[in-house]
């Protein structure tokens, strides 16, 4: 699913998921994990530092804004996480997926190609999350600067191509286990 929306728009959505999440930033440095007791403010401001932060040297830099240890679901390491990834063309990425956790991806600069959907290529399992070396079938989508995508659990996907560089903002959110046949 690909939705094309202005920069701002994109980044108020963003954090507009997240608006029922109070937390301070001084509060999010002190306990990573945040108070499963309390809601998240997810900053733009904060999102945009974080992405200006990241390194611009590697391939897959990334960094978690909140992550939950508070999973009602048996052997999830996690209830939910929120993240940042700055992705660069020409590293190869293997492709994944995640029997437990459906990611919602929101571009917040640059255009990449993900394919979604088919089997993986020599698919390994590692618990609930599936790896190989890339994807056979699949829907290639473009996502750029705006656009969101949802993968939901059981999806492969893999990043197959990065137009210079691209930044997202990633949601990682445990569901009910969907049962992957490689």
């Amino acid at each position: 699913m690909r939705l094309k929306i202005g920069v701002p728009v994109a980044v108020a959505a963003t954090i507009g998921l997240f608006s029922s999440f109070a937390w301070t930033q001084q509060q999010q440095q002190k306990y990573p994990e945040g108070d499963p007791n309390q809601a998240f403010v997810l900053p733009g401001a904060t999102v945009m530092a974080t992405a200006a932060r990241l390194p611009k040297d590697r391939g897959n830099a990334s960094d978690v804004y909140l992550e939950r240890h508070h999973s009602t679901h048996p052997g999830e390491t996690y209830s939910y996480r929120i993240g940042m990834e700055h992705r660069l063309p020409n590293f190869p990425q293997n492709a994944s997926v995640h029997e437990k956790e459906a990611e919602l991806w929101s571009i917040i600069d640059g255009a990449m190609t993900v394919t979604t959907g088919g089997k993986l290529i020599d698919a390994r399992q590692n618990g609930t999350n599936w790896g190989g070396k890339g994807i056979q079938g699949g829907k290639a989508n473009r996502v750029a600067k705006g656009d969101f995508l949802m993968i939901p659990e059981g999806i492969p996907h893999q990043v197959t191509a990065v137009e210079g560089e691209a930044t997202l903002v990633t949601f990682e959110l445990p569901r009910p286990r969907a049962t992957y046949v490689p």
